[in-house]
């Protein structure tokens, strides 16, 4: 493991890997799967290109569009990873990053990119996949459970605050 290595996403922000060294592309960029092209700021054209060959009925030119738009979307994955689920990285990095690949896999196929940037309409999709993956498999848990528990917790603390015993 080395976690002193920081790295660019060509917007600025830095990340900080925890995870094995064979994550980093010869680039610095960040891809669980070395074979993705990673292209963090694509433009329309490419965008409206990527997803006219998903919905096309070729098998290949669909998974060449999935691939593309996984590595368009690479370093967004790893920023919703490292901003909103660090405490999961060091342990769970490569399973957040399928379950992140999956959320982005199944926002295509609603995708238009004439209506926003890629990075708005997956961050939904990506956060769904990755919290399902901890409610089921790390915490064992429910979404249900989770939201009913947050509720409970908040009544608590209300009560607290107004000296209410419960």
């Amino acid at each position: 493991m080395n976690e002193n290595v920081y790295f660019d996403n060509d917007d600025g922000a830095f990340f900080k890997n925890i995870c094995e060294d064979n994550y980093i592309n010869s680039d610095k960029s960040f891809a669980v799967h070395r074979q993705l092209k990673i292209n963090p700021k694509p433009t329309k054209d490419e965008l409206s290109l990527i997803m006219e060959n998903y919905h096309r009925d070729d098998e290949r030119l669909r998974k060449k569009a999935q691939e593309e738009m996984l590595g368009v979307l690479d370093s967004y994955l790893i920023y919703i990873i490292s901003t909103q689920y660090a405490t999961y990285m060091k342990d769970y990095m490569e399973e957040l990053m399928s379950h992140g690949y999956m959320g982005i896999l199944l926002g295509m196929k609603t995708y238009d990119p004439s209506k926003g940037r890629p990075t708005t309409w997956f961050s939904r999709y990506i956060k769904h996949e990755i919290q399902i993956y901890i409610n089921t498999q790390i915490t064992h848990t429910t979404q249900y459970y989770n939201a009913i528990t947050k509720k409970i917790l908040s009544c608590i603390d209300s009560k607290k605050e107004l000296d209410i015993s419960y």
